[in-house]
């Protein structure tokens, strides 16, 4: 597995998880949380591998699908299918995820490889449509203890010892800032566009500042296509989840 693959997919599946867990904690304690993380995962790799911790990740990887697939169906039916019950978004998510998942990992790696490109795609033009609205005035660093900046921290843990079994891959400190960076970035431009009450407010400010964006009379209400990317980012953390299941039920 080329090194560049598990980055990209490193960064989907961070940008996930911030969005879909950890998007509402304050800045500081976000970069603390992944200080901490980035400590705890040092200790991590000097730790053994063995059946214990494959059963652990089983444990944890479980209740973590099911949760995701519970807050990405809230996130569909908030802004695309309004109109379509929660169960039937809910089973056809699942089916998607399973059918993807039940592909080989090297060929679940490549359809992310090629997902990647084409979030890479809106980012850049959320960028450039985002500029004449950033208020930089509107960014406060909040310094105040936040309880999800454990999340942060765990799911370093939990994803460089997936990595490991999936790879015998090892997260390294500059790829992991890197892959922390993105979900951040976002977060930085919510708050400077929103500011930082309304961004605690909406249930999903990395949507609702898209609303903003207006050039001429044609190009606004942007948010239902520039929000695909974070779709697929969703989607991505959930077939990945399955193929952990699934890999980590085989013996070393």
């Amino acid at each position: 597995m080329k090194k560049i693959e598990i980055k990209i997919l490193l960064l989907i599946l961070v940008e996930a998880f911030f969005l879909l867990f950890s998007f509402k904690i304050n800045l500081f304690s976000a970069i603390i949380g992944i200080i901490i993380g980035l400590i705890l995962n040092s200790i991590n790799h000097k730790i053994k591998k063995n059946n214990y911790l494959r059963i652990l990740l089983i444990i944890i990887s479980i209740p973590l699908l099911l949760l995701s697939l519970y807050k990405i169906t809230l996130f569909i039916n908030y802004y695309l299918l309004k109109n379509y019950s929660l169960i039937i978004i809910s089973i056809s998510l699942f089916i998607i995820s399973i059918y993807l998942a039940s592909k080989k990992y090297h060929t679940f790696i490549k359809i992310t490889e090629i997902f990647f490109y084409i979030i890479l795609f809106i980012k850049v033009i959320k960028f450039i449509l985002c500029i004449p609205i950033i208020n930089i005035n509107n960014i406060i660093l909040s310094i105040k203890f936040d309880y999800q900046l454990i999340y942060i921290s765990l799911f370093i843990i939990f994803l460089d010892n997936c990595l490991y079994y999936l790879n015998n891959y090892q997260l390294h400190i500059k790829e992991t800032i890197i892959s922390f960076a993105n979900p951040l970035l976002i977060k930085i431009i919510s708050i400077s566009i929103l500011g930082n009450t309304l961004s605690n407010i909406y249930p999903y400010p990395y949507v609702n500042y898209l609303r903003r964006i207006k050039y001429f009379d044609f190009i606004e209400r942007m948010e239902g296509i520039l929000s695909y990317e974070y779709l697929i980012c969703f989607i991505s953390l959930l077939c990945f989840l399955l193929i952990i299941i699934k890999s980590l039920k085989k013996p070393i």
